[in-house]
């Protein structure tokens, strides 16, 4: 069977939830089991640029699935023009179409072929653009407006053969507004659901020990979490603990939750991995007060094993089987909810392994071989019925529209590519915090490279940097026609201030009404609490606003940003949230980002980020690894290398006649993840050991640490060897540079856990011949090869470092050979120039949507 599956979006391209998900899985199902299979979907709108005048923008094929994705074309006035061509083009037996927003025109269009035609409602929108909910509740019934806009709905679904609902309710509220009235075939097939290849393990509850009641979503007043936080309250605190995680964005249920854990065992946990956290509950709450079409959270419960208690509304009752494998409840009647609490202690304790088992043999019936089985069946008999009603000539015209439709070439073969066009020059946003800085010059070097690949560079920062630390490129370059400052200057700032100041005072009027004037819980007294969060918040909101403002004035058309440091995506994508552009994000991680805010902030710093990322690019496997233990997708993560502009370093050999002078040097600040004590205490402990050897130290670099390591360096009695040069002009420390005969690069992790990434120095000294002695610390491994490139020792194991100093003073000719093989890795890992062209083909990829 020939089947076309139409979605507006598609899972592995930003398709957001279960819908998406359900539909790949049904498609690969039906690839699997031998049937022709083509998947269309709407291309994300930024990888959408260039699109040809057909609107075809890729076919690749996905676990055997054929997919297309689509984009409007300007010469293409509808969806239907859109899309018809293409899907002549496929000759299919059957088309289903899904959560696709211009669904009717489609319908419309396909009625005089006499395809048969299969929709699926997962959603209200046909009904209301609303999706039937109010912001607060369910709507309940249409409204005049979304009554009147949806009657082109009712007329086109008039065409179709076959409607499918994901739930009882969802087909059901459809019908009896007068949609698919004439369709042959109405049914409830529910989405499905791949299970995990091996859940963990789920310790069931000790008998008689308080029940742990999960809940896992979003944490809103609409998904019923003020139900769970109202019927805890009246529970007795020994008998029940609370864990809640997901999305918490409302101030009003986060000061609900911290004074529900004064009194009972509550928590909150943020963002979590769905699979550690079933297996600490014993109940998980559903408590929709919407109409949810579906509920695919309880099929994820039950997978692990864990019964639900879910509301009476929407798909939840086709899913939750009240008594076999959970309990259903009225959201509108609290004391039922708390009925169910105080006894489904005792329930599960009665039969613990049975329940568990009803469970998941639960999950089993959401297999997508079930389902596709259901949808595969109806598909035959949508067919049959339909070639029974349809005219000869019908197939007589569908034939030759087909041949000519083949003959066009739209792409017959799965592994086809739209051919090769003309491209305008991608045009990349660079986000920074202060530009150009000194100890930052891998953004310049990010951003001129690019320039010299012929991209056109917008240069997105808060502030300037000094102006007596401009680099020669930035001018060169004149990257100060390409920056845009989002932050305002200090006269416009000082205005928004003093608005800002007005707004507060009013806010805190609000705090000095009586509260004898106010019925607690009226809508008065809910608009005075919001306005005063709202007016307290005026300052931040402006200068977001100002921001935004700025990067649609500058640079609405880009097709890609490239964030420096991870703590930036959540501002870009704040503005693209409020309009400003929309473009695929990128964001390269450091160092302090993925040590000390981390430490500081806790793993789930990154949880509201991960998800829209379209790649994560840590400088070191040290860090990739990091990132994927926080919950980042693997093949979201790739490592990128900051790299050097090798070409400006010129190679010198560093032989040394025996015992000739071993001179060292570091170039950084001195802070304290730079470690310069320790290589201080090194040269230290090597002269102790070996009296004859002759070594100087020299230190380049200013910062907190310099009196300290001065008094230290007295202390230890070593001022002939060791100088602490303070900061020096660039040609001064090439000159230093060129007369050492070795880098020493004693990197620790910061009392805060700051630490490195992969110090540029290093690569800079490797660059030049340079051999490095270093520390095991974050990637500087993967830089200096132990023996090969340098030699490491662990951090602040000052008796190792002096090992390796001595051994180097000790063999003149092993240093030489290093600083060969140094240069060698560096040209090779990490040339800049290798590195700035990987990052471009990375973001060809991605704006092409050859990136998924």
């Amino acid at each position: 069977m020939k089947i076309v599956l139409v979605n507006q979006e598609h899972a592995q391209f930003g398709g957001p939830g279960g819908a998406e998900r359900s539909v790949q899985s049904i498609a690969e199902y039906f690839a699997s089991a031998g049937h022709q299979v083509t998947f269309i979907a709407m291309a994300p709108k930024a990888y959408q640029r260039d699109m040809n005048a057909s609107g075809l923008h890729s076919i690749r094929e996905i676990n055997g699935v054929k997919t297309i994705l689509m984009g409007r074309s300007g010469r293409i006035p509808t969806h239907a023009d859109l899309l018809l061509p293409v899907i002549l083009a496929e000759a299919p037996d059957v088309v289903h179409t899904n959560v696709f927003h211009k669904a009717p025109m489609l319908w419309n269009a396909l009625a005089p072929w006499g395809i048969p035609v299969i929709h699926t409602l997962r959603e209200y929108k046909l009904m209301c653009d609303r999706n039937m909910f109010n912001g607060i509740a369910d709507c309940g019934a249409q409204c005049f407006s979304c009554d009147l806009s949806a009657r082109h709905a009712v007329d086109m679904s008039q065409t179709v053969d076959g409607v499918i609902g994901i739930s009882q309710f969802t087909l059901d509220r459809h019908l009896q507004d007068g949609l698919f009235a004439n369709a042959v075939v109405k049914r409830v097939i529910p989405n499905s659901y791949r299970l995990k290849d091996a859940a963990p393990p789920r310790v069931l509850r000790r008998p008689g020990a308080p029940v742990r009641v999960g809940y896992l979503g979003r944490m809103h007043a609409s998904k019923g979490i003020t139900l769970v936080i109202d019927a805890i309250a009246r529970l007795n605190p020994d008998t029940v603990t609370l864990m809640m995680a997901g999305d918490l964005q409302d101030a009003d249920i986060s000061d609900r939750i911290r004074v529900l854990s004064q009194t009972h065992d509550a928590r909150f946990l943020g963002f979590v991995d769905p699979t550690t956290f079933f297996p600490q509950i014993d109940v998980l709450l559903a408590p929709s007060i919407w109409h949810e079409p579906f509920g695919r959270i309880t099929i994820e419960a039950f997978a692990h094993g864990v019964p639900v208690i879910a509301t009476n509304r929407g798909g939840l009752p086709d899913i939750v089987q009240d008594g076999i494998n959970g309990w259903i409840f009225d959201p509108d009647r609290l004391d039922d909810l708390v009925a169910i609490l105080q006894r489904v202690g005792a329930e599960i304790d009665r039969d613990p392994a049975g329940l568990q088992q009803r469970c998941l043999d639960r999950a089993q019936d959401y297999l997508p071989y079930k389902i596709g089985d259901r949808y595969l069946e109806t598909y035959r008999e949508v067919a049959e019925l339909k070639r029974a009603t349809r005219p000869v000539v019908i197939d007589r015209v569908r034939g030759v529209y087909e041949r000519e439709a083949r003959a066009l070439n739209l792409g017959t073969s799965l592994r086809t590519r739209i051919p090769q066009r003309e491209r305008k020059p991608l045009k990349a946003l660079i986000v920074s915090g202060e530009f150009p800085k000194l100890s930052e010059t891998f953004v310049l070097n990010h951003i001129t490279g690019l320039i010299d690949l012929g991209v056109d560079v917008k240069v997105l920062h808060t502030r300037s940097g000094a102006p007596h630390e401009t680099p020669p490129d930035f001018i060169k370059y004149r990257i100060h026609d390409r920056t845009i400052k989002i932050l305002p200057d200090e006269r416009e700032e000082q205005f928004m201030r003093s608005l800002a100041r007005g707004a507060e005072t009013s806010a805190n009027r609000i705090d000095s009404i009586p509260a004898a004037l106010i019925e607690e819980g009226s809508s008065v007294a809910t608009v005075l609490r919001e306005g005063r969060s709202e007016l307290m918040q005026m300052r931040e909101r402006m200068l977001d606003l100002y921001a935004a403002q700025q990067i649609a004035a500058h640079a609405r058309d880009v097709d890609i940003v490239h964030c420096h440091f991870g703590h930036r995506p959540k501002s870009i994508f704040k503005y693209i949230d409020m309009g400003a552009f929309q473009a695929p994000v990128v964001c390269s991680f450091h160092g302090i980002d993925m040590s000390a805010h981390i430490d500081r902030f806790g793993p789930t710093l990154y949880n509201d980020i991960k998800g829209r990322l379209h790649k994560a690019l840590p400088v070191s496997d040290f860090f990739r690894q990091r990132l994927i233990g926080l919950g980042f997708h693997a093949k979201d993560v790739q490592v990128h290398r900051v790299g050097i502009d090798c070409s400006r370093f010129v190679y010198a050999d560093r032989s040394r006649a025996p015992g000739e002078v071993l001179r060292l040097i570091s170039v950084g600040r001195l802070v304290h993840k730079k470690g310069i004590e320790y290589g201080i205490r090194a040269v230290a402990v090597a002269q102790s050991l070996r009296p004859d050897l002759r070594v100087e130290y020299s230190i380049i670099g200013g910062g907190d640490d310099i009196v300290r390591l001065q008094e230290l360096v007295g202390e230890l009695g070593i001022g002939q060897q060791v100088q602490l040069l303070g900061p020096q002009p660039h040609a001064r420390v090439t000159a230093l540079m060129a007369a050492s005969h070795a880098m020493l690069t004693p990197s620790v992790t910061g009392p805060d856990g700051d630490m490195e990434g992969i110090p540029t120095v290093t690569m800079e000294a490797m660059a030049s011949g340079l051999p490095v002695i270093a520390t095991l610390h974050s990637g500087i491994p993967e830089a200096v090869v132990d023996g090969y490139t340098g030699l490491l020792s662990p951090e602040k194991d000052v008796e190792a470092m002096a090992e390796n100093i001595i051994r180097l003073y000790d063999h003149p000719a092993f240093g030489s050979r290093l600083g060969r093989q140094g240069r060698a890795h560096v040209l090779q890992e990490f040339n800049i120039v290798k590195q700035n062209q990987k990052v471009l083909d990375l973001y060809q990829r991605i704006v092409s949507g050859l990136e998924d």
